[in-house]
């Protein structure tokens, strides 16, 4: 479950560059898909964001591991796969190279994308 996979679609909220500090700090972005795309991450268990743009699923990763270690930030690249330091904006038509996650804790499974 950890093969990493191109997943297109348009950016909002998004923290690439510097995390949301609001709770727990993490990178993260609302990728608003297509339908069918949408529907096929739900019916596999992960979780989706309904938002008035469109179905959305919430690719993320928290800025320090439990164990203290920080995790390195998200790369963001223009279509040459050069180094870019820019905000994405909302609308942002993009492509990102995320992982499926799956743990277990007390029984329960949980599941989700990470950069």
């Amino acid at each position: 479950m950890s093969a990493q996979q191109v997943i297109e679609g348009h950016a909002y909220w998004s923290f690439v560059t510097t995390p949301n500090t609001r709770f727990t700090p993490c990178y993260s972005v609302n990728l608003v898909v297509t339908p069918d795309l949408a529907a096929d991450f739900k019916s596999r268990g992960f979780p989706v964001k309904e938002m008035d743009e469109g179905t959305a699923l919430i690719i993320k990763r928290k800025v320090e591991q439990s164990n203290g270690q920080i995790n390195e930030a998200p790369r963001l690249i223009n279509k040459y796969k050069e180094p870019i330091n820019v905000e994405v904006g909302n609308g942002s038509r993009v492509k990102v190279l995320c992982k499926e996650w799956e743990t277990t804790w007390r029984g329960q499974i949980f599941k989700g994308l990470d950069f």
